[in-house]
């Protein structure tokens, strides 16, 4: 199964039902009080997408700070041919050289993520959810730190009580004014009235 709710309601007829096998990583969608006490096993495919979510978050990133939409419009609308004054760039480009990329989440994807945003020559901090750092390699800190240092912001933790909603009003508030956010997990993560 994938994004199919595995609960008493459609489960509790299935009496020989000893393995629930999804096509996904995410388990959000699963009552595991449920499944636990009946017995059944879980299983989910890991690191099936590492990269490919990896290189998705980056690309987001990428296509945000250089505002490729905008400039792609601009030359594709010939406006930049008889822009003899350069006033196009108004828009600035950032240089992620400097900046810090603070992770939430920091399993296979977000180690990933890590390893490509250094490479840019990113300060790498992340948020454990779950309260186990993964790794000596990167500083571990606090949400409310992650969220006032961040210049960017990546998002790859499960959806769990501990991460619902976590990206609410008082954590944007938190955030620098021109820090970006991208979620690559799931959308319960962020409250998008509050966003």
């Amino acid at each position: 199964v994938d994004q199919f709710p595995m609960n008493e309601k459609s489960l509790g007829k299935a009496r020989q039902l000893k393995l629930v096998t999804m096509t996904s990583t995410g388990t959000d969608f699963v009552d595991f009080a449920y499944i636990n006490a009946r017995g059944i096993q879980v299983s989910n495919i890991r690191g099936y997408s590492t990269f490919s979510v990896a290189q998705h978050t980056v690309t987001m990133l990428l296509s945000l700070y250089e505002h490729l939409d905008f400039y792609n419009s601009y030359v594709k609308s010939g406006a930049y041919i008889g822009d003899t004054a350069n006033s196009s760039f108004s828009r600035s480009f950032h240089d992620l050289s400097g900046k810090v990329w603070g992770i939430v989440g920091l399993g296979q994807i977000g180690s990933q993520v890590a390893r490509i945003a250094e490479s840019f020559g990113c300060e790498i901090i992340y948020f454990s959810p779950s309260g186990n750092p993964h790794s000596d390699r990167y500083e571990c800190v606090s949400f409310e730190t992650l969220l006032a240092k961040s210049d960017v912001i990546s998002a790859h933790a499960p959806l769990s009580d501990k991460t619902r909603g976590i990206f609410d009003v008082l954590a944007f508030r938190k955030m620098k004014r021109d820090a970006v956010l991208i979620n690559a997990a799931r959308g319960g993560l962020v409250v998008e009235e509050d966003l």
